[in-house]
């Protein structure tokens, strides 16, 4: 009876609160049936080794250094937690991992997150229904759903979720009596902004934030706010110096000048504003590049405008306002474009990037419907709003459903999305619509002509209809532009392979073994090019080196044996057959090569019975039949 009464004043006290989160799960809950999106999802996801085997030690490399040029150790083990979990919840499709689970943790996540806007809210305001509505802002504007479709932008929502845990804690160390719980709620703020940067660099604006709150919302003096901030540099400072260091690659984007760099951000913050107000159309790829930006002579005013808004809030907005704007902006500060970053090789914007700065449009539209919460116009208007902004979240949630449908909205929202187009026409030459996708490979060559996997993939699709000189062309284009590139390279060297060009051959696939060391299957290659060239000990050399990465690699104990029956070494070669049929006892080509040696050393029997199981296995294999005729042709059979 008393767990019952306490359930029941516990719902008493949160039903806000829980018509918020049932609202948001409805609104997001088909994107549990999603699948991953050809977006990133590959590398940081069902495609990186380090995620799809648990172990210890790779629950421990990406605490080394940064991976992919990112250090977010925290998202990419609870990634690797999600994978070991599929094993005992497995894809319908046999995937290596189960994207429902992952996607099922980003909606849980956002919920969790939504949570803890609410309780912000109503601690700074309290007022619950207020909080409650821009709880539900923050949980449904459209602007949310990449973050949370997305299985790759679980790094945002985890870092959304901590940096808000760190800031409620802040405002009850700020609010609480008595030493030990100031003291806990303290450290549970710095435990929480250490885990948030861990899971997202970004988050090292939550300090900041946190500032915000204390001297505009809770009153307190500057200074004090100061000094008891002041320690959660020590979270923020390394992670700093690690991201830039982790960024040093970034040296081809666009660098605008510092006061040019200014009208980038404004023009980003311009868009944001927008995209809140009007959140009509909504993709991952806006293509606002700064060079395409600052080409425009609006820049001016869509760059300007936002620094006389801010003069104006300053001047006349009261402290609550005023920390409701401090709030949305502070945390796109690391991505406005003021210091350069990945992302701007594609856009300055995205809405991901909004994820924890919607923290200040929620406080805002608190704000305004306890203003106007006297009139009934202005709860039935915000009700309304808010209705749609649930209709709109739910169909844009959609476009996220599959690769396919993910890659033609993007090219619907941005028609000059090189990338979308790249991948649009990968998913087109996999359906065998080879002539679409050299379309498409080429619509992106157009928007960015520098583009060395255009050009490889458009190569492949040449290839694969046959069309080797085109695709010759596309492969060294790529070479050109990116001279390591390694696919292209084995792509020329391929074609010359082909030809019979075997000496250029060989000078391509060199470059890909300097180049990617790791894979047996281009020494296997070169040494078949050698062999072909009469350098049979070159040959050996990198088929014993391809046995070396991967000492069960059939082709290349096969190839070997090639070689040395070729120079007559029968023994050597009879060892390396029977190697491979240990690991293929149904290679009807290696009994048939054991045959010829048996029938070279006079072994009848013997080559006979191996004639005689390469046809059990090859029923119609010509020289088998040809080489077992010839066996039995002098005993009159």
């Amino acid at each position: 009876m008393v767990i019952k009464n306490w359930f029941i004043e516990k719902y008493r006290e949160n039903h806000w609160l829980w018509l918020v989160l049932a609202v948001s799960f409805l609104v997001f809950l088909q994107v549990v049936w999603h699948e991953f999106v050809d977006y990133d999802d590959p590398s940081n996801i069902f495609q990186n080794p380090h995620i799809t085997d648990c172990t210890l030690a790779n629950l421990l490399f990406f605490w080394k250094e940064p991976f992919l040029n990112l250090y977010i150790p925290l998202t990419y083990d609870f990634w690797l937690i999600l994978a070991k979990l599929s094993q005992f919840l497995p894809s319908v499709n046999g995937e290596p991992v189960n994207p429902h689970l992952f996607h099922l943790a980003n909606l849980l996540v956002h919920l969790g997150t939504t949570t803890l806007v609410f309780l912000i809210i109503k601690d700074l305001l309290g007022n619950a229904p207020a909080a409650a509505l821009g709880a539900l802002l923050f949980a449904i504007h459209p602007v949310q759903v990449e973050p949370v479709a997305w299985a790759t932008a679980m790094k945002d929502l985890l870092s959304g979720f901590w940096s808000l845990m760190a800031i409620w804690q802040y405002i009850r160390f700020c609010r609480a009596t008595g030493r030990t719980r100031r003291a806990s709620h303290y450290l549970l703020a710095i435990f929480s902004l250490t885990l948030a940067i861990l899971a997202k660099p970004v988050a090292v604006t939550v300090p900041l934030m946190a500032g915000l709150v204390g001297w505009l919302l809770l009153k307190r003096r500057l200074r004090r706010v100061l000094i008891e901030l002041s320690p959660w540099l020590i979270c923020v400072v390394p992670v700093v110096l690690t991201t830039t260091q982790a960024q040093t690659w970034i040296s081809h984007i666009y660098k605008p000048l510092f006061w040019q760099r200014l009208l980038v951000a404004g023009d980003a913050i311009t868009f944001y504003l927008s995209k809140l107000l009007f959140p009509l159309t909504l993709g991952p790829d806006y293509g606002r590049l700064p060079e395409l930006v600052l080409a425009k002579d609006w820049v001016y005013l869509t760059g300007a405008m936002p620094y006389a808004l801010a003069a104006v809030m300053y001047w006349k907005a009261p402290r609550p306002w005023l920390a409701a704007a401090g709030l949305f902006l502070a945390p796109l500060l690391p991505v406005l474009g003021l210091q350069s970053f990945a992302f701007q090789a594609i856009s300055t914007v995205a809405d991901r990037y909004l994820y924890l700065a919607m923290l200040g449009p929620a406080l805002g539209a608190s704000l305004l419907i306890m203003h106007y919460e006297k009139y009934k116009l202005a709860r039935v208007s915000l009700i309304a709003l808010l209705a749609f902004l649930a209709i709109k979240s739910t169909i844009q949630t959609g476009y996220w459903k599959s690769p396919r449908e993910f890659e033609a909205h993007a090219i619907e929202v941005n028609p000059q999305s090189w990338h979308a187009y790249l991948r649009q026409g990968v998913f087109r030459s996999l359906d065998n619509r080879k002539e679409e996708a050299i379309i498409d490979f080429k619509k992106a060559l157009a928007v960015k002509p520098d583009f060395t996997e255009a050009y490889y993939n458009l190569g492949v699709a040449y290839s694969d209809l046959g069309q080797g000189h085109q695709a010759l062309d596309a492969y060294q284009q790529a070479l050109y532009l990116s001279p390591r590139y390694v696919p292209a390279a084995l792509g020329v060297a391929d074609h010359y392979r082909e030809d019979g060009k075997y000496d250029w051959a060989i000078m391509y696939y060199l470059i890909a073994v300097d180049n990617e060391p790791g894979h047996p299957e281009y020494y296997v290659r070169l040494g078949e090019c050698y062999a072909l060239t009469g350098k049979k000990d070159k040959a050996i050399a990198n088929l014993r080196q391809a046995l070396e990465l991967q000492p069960d690699y059939s082709e290349a104990y096969h190839r070997l044996g090639d070689i040395y029956q070729e120079r007559r070494e029968y023994d050597q070669a009879i060892a390396l057959y029977r190697r491979v049929l240990i690991l293929h006892p149904d290679s009807a080509e290696t009994y048939n090569n054991l045959g010829i040696i048996y029938h070279e050393q006079g072994k009848v029997a013997e080559a006979a019975a191996s004639f005689q199981q390469a046809l059990a296995y090859s029923p119609g294999l010509p020289s088998a039949m040809n080489n077992l005729a010839l066996l039995t042709r002098p005993q009159g059979r």
